[in-house]
Order: structure tokens, then C-alpha cells, then sequence
């Protein structure tokens, strides 16, 4: 997605919030934006382009690499708003027992314009149980160790992998928070998966 991946890294090295490792998993990508991706070479932690098998294989493997107390992926054509990590520092600071923080949740049209803001509630297992988990997956942040300890992404996944993993933590009683106000950018466009 070159003509989004720009603007996504952007969005993660302009944070205020600088204690970031930054991770690019690219699957061989030939489209141009390896090219973009080592432009930026010196602000990410590690990059790598190389056939992988899929999105939630090429996630774990991110998430594998990290050493931060909280992780997150954020994909190649949604972004942060200015300010969000350091909110997710914060939240995470004044709630120290969270698994999984989901913030509020933007969607913009293809040229980046915010068209619709969703403000969720903590997840209920009736909810879930009835087909209702409602987040916003670049809003959503875990403590590193929770998502190991419960199993993380099952990478035969391609689609719904978070809404899978979320399910999975509300039955067995994760600890959620929840962060009103915006972090992640879900970008609506033809091409999205």
C-alpha cells in the first residue's frame, strides 16, 4: 500500500511520545513501498521485507521482536493521531492491571479527512456471545506479556484474527480498559482488506 505507508509511519515517528521501538514487517512487498520503508531506516528499530504467511504471521513475528511492556500493530494504511501513544502511556500508567487497552476509534475517507468517531464501552461476554465485540483494532494496545500468556494472534488467521483474540480474552476474563479518547485511524478505501 505505497500510497498509504508513508503517512502511516509518520504518524508513529511524530508521536510526542518518543520511548517507541518501531517494527516494519513487510511481506516482500512490490508495489514501492519497501522503497518508502527504508527512507525511513533510521527511525525504526527493524525493518524487514520477506515472503511471510499473512498479516497474522507477519504481526507475531513484530511481536515476537519486541521487547516494550505494551505492543501494538498498526496497518500500512491507517495511522495515530498526534498525541496518542503518549494517552496510551497514561492509561496504561493509571491502570497498571490492564491485558488489553482499546481507545476510541476514528475512521477517515481515503485522503486522510476524519469521517465517523466511535466511542466504545468495556466488552461484555453477552455482547460477545451474540456476535457484538465492538473496537477499534488501531486502537488497541496489550501488555506484552498478557498476549503471550493467552496465546496472541492465531496466525492460520487471515481475516478477523482480532476479533478472534478479542473474543477469546473476554471469556476467559482478561482485564480490559477502555480510553476515551482517539488513538488509531481506521482508513476506508477500496483496497482495504
Amino acid at each position: 500500500q505505497k500510497e498509504f505507508i508513508e503517512e502511516t509511519i509518520l504518524s508513529v515517528i511524530s508521536q510526542d511520545y518518543k520511548n517507541i521501538e518501531f517494527i516494519i514487517i513487510d511481506g516482500a512487498s512490490t508495489d514501492g513501498s519497501v522503497d518508502i520503508i527504508k527512507k525511513y531506516d533510521k527511525n525504526l528499530s527493524f525493518w524487514v521485507s520477506k515472503k511471510d504467511d499473512g498479516q497474522s504471521d507477519a504481526i507475531h513475528k513484530g511481536f515476537m521482536m519486541a521487547t516494550g511492556d505494551i505492543i501494538c500493530w498498526l496497518n500500512s494504511d491507517d495511522f495515530f493521531i498526534p498525541g496518542a501513544l503518549t494517552n496510551v502511556a497514561k492509561s496504561f500508567e493509571k491502570n497498571p492491571t490492564t491485558d488489553i487497552l482499546l481507545g476510541d476509534c476514528m475512521y477517515s475517507d481515503i485522503n486522510s479527512n476524519i469521517i465517523k468517531y466511535y466511542r466504545y464501552t468495556k466488552p461484555r461476554l453477552f455482547l460477545a456471545k451474540n456476535g457484538l465485540i465492538a473496537f477499534g483494532q488501531q486502537s488497541m494496545f496489550f501488555n506484552r506479556k498478557f498476549y503471550f500468556m493467552s496465546g496472541g494472534l492465531l496466525t492460520d488467521f487471515h481475516y478477523c484474527m482480532d476479533t478472534e483474540f478479542v473474543h477469546r480474552a473476554i471469556k476467559s476474563k482478561s482485564k480490559f480498559t477502555v480510553m476515551h479518547s482517539g488513538s488509531g485511524v481506521f482508513r476506508w478505501h477500496d483496497k482495504m482488506k
